[in-house]
């Protein structure tokens, strides 16, 4: 083979190790600029936090109810109760008074209301309900004089006087009433510590909030869409408020306030170490469906089997089921209520998030997050080895 032949092969053959570098160089720079690309992809779209709400979403729906603390229940303001009282919500406080008189009855530990009462209630007493209340407080008029007095009364906002007197006397003789409160954000914003910073605040009407046991904020974290982490404490005006489902929670275990240490991934309550993300949320263990998780009962069934009971009648309800549990009171009726949309279904009342939040507490079935690095290299690990 002549010189010149030669210079032919070892042209061609430099030329295909040349293509054959190439192309394998290009393929790493590739995969270079995709994993850089990725990379960016995962912190600009929260790729990470994505994959793990959707995947425990489907966990959550996939298995079968977990264990469920016996004491709490659920009394449900629904159709049958507005539809009985002949009210549209929000029904008049007496009402209320009554329900907390048939409870007491057999002292339940917790009577807690998902309800604001931030201002007085405007009058919604008709006048044969006001002729019962005057009869029953000893005051004999016949029908003539009471309609003046009923008319006299409207006029000047009595009746609604009476009406949150009654609610405001039987919290107080019940000793054991929590009423809830609710901060306003005009956007999302945290301090140096992690805490949620409010910039209002939706307060108890100040005769309720003398009368009551304790108090807390029913705030939850929407900015989702979904309900997945329940905020413990927020910052108000440079003062460190905490949740109502806390405020139940140490008073049915008996934990005194002093005992809650707040520490970066952990509140301690006493022996209790409930595990938090870098904004003091814990993450909600969903129980079960709502139809399939804790007691039920109806607000109006409880307060007609008291009236059964003072009659001497047998009541729709024994009312000793009520000793030593948390009753919880929210509106349950489908498009009235604050409804929230969950991981283990499309839609439930708003009451239901204490309800879960509050069994995640008391049954200790907390959920640990991996920490955001940890969970952000796992991603990024399974991207390499896809690219490999």
């Amino acid at each position: 083979m002549c010189i010149r032949d030669r210079y032919k092969v070892s042209g061609r053959r430099w030329k295909e190790i040349f293509k054959r570098k190439f192309q394998i160089y290009s393929i790493e720079i590739l995969s270079v600029c995709v994993l850089i690309a990725g990379i960016i992809f995962i912190s600009f779209f929260n790729l990470p936090d994505f994959i793990e709400n959707y995947t425990m979403d489907l966990r959550f729906k996939s298995r079968k109810p977990q264990k469920q603390n016996e004491d709490i229940i659920i009394i449900e303001i629904a159709k049958d109760t507005l539809d009985k009282l002949n009210n549209r919500f929000p029904i008049p406080r007496r009402n209320y008074a009554n329900l907390i008189t048939a409870l007491s009855l057999y002292k339940p530990k917790v009577i807690a209301f998902d309800i604001l009462f931030s201002e007085p209630s405007l009058s919604t007493m008709d006048f044969h309900s006001f002729k019962l209340y005057l009869r029953n407080s000893g005051n004999q008029f016949d029908d003539e004089k009471l309609k003046s007095i009923y008319q006299n009364y409207l006029q000047t906002g009595i009746l609604s006087k009476i009406d949150d007197e009654s609610f405001r006397i039987s919290m107080h003789k019940a000793g054991n009433v929590f009423l809830p409160y609710h901060f306003l954000f005009d956007r999302i914003k945290f301090d140096e510590n992690g805490f949620f910073v409010a910039s209002d605040i939706e307060s108890i009407y100040l005769p309720f909030k003398k009368a009551i046991k304790g108090t807390g904020f029913i705030n939850v974290d929407m900015r989702e869409g979904k309900v997945r982490k329940i905020p413990l404490f927020i910052k108000y005006q440079n003062k460190v408020y905490r949740h109502i489902l806390l405020s139940i929670v140490l008073d049915y275990l008996g934990i005194d306030e002093e005992d809650i240490r707040i520490e970066k991934g952990h509140i301690k309550l006493f022996n209790m170490s409930i595990p938090v993300d870098r904004n003091y949320q814990m993450t909600i263990n969903w129980a079960g469906k709502w139809v399939d998780s804790f007691q039920h009962y109806s607000f109006i069934d409880i307060v007609t089997s008291y009236g059964q009971m003072l009659k001497g009648e047998e009541p729709l309800i024994d009312l000793k089921t009520f000793k030593d549990k948390i009753c919880i009171i929210g509106l349950t009726e489908t498009g009235i209520g604050d409804a929230k949309i969950v991981p283990i279904e499309n839609i439930i009342p708003g009451v239901g998030v204490w309800l879960h939040a509050i069994n995640t507490i008391l049954t200790k079935s907390f959920i640990v997050e991996y920490p955001r690095e940890l969970t952000f290299c796992y991603s990024l690990a399974l991207m390499l080895i896809s690219i490999l």
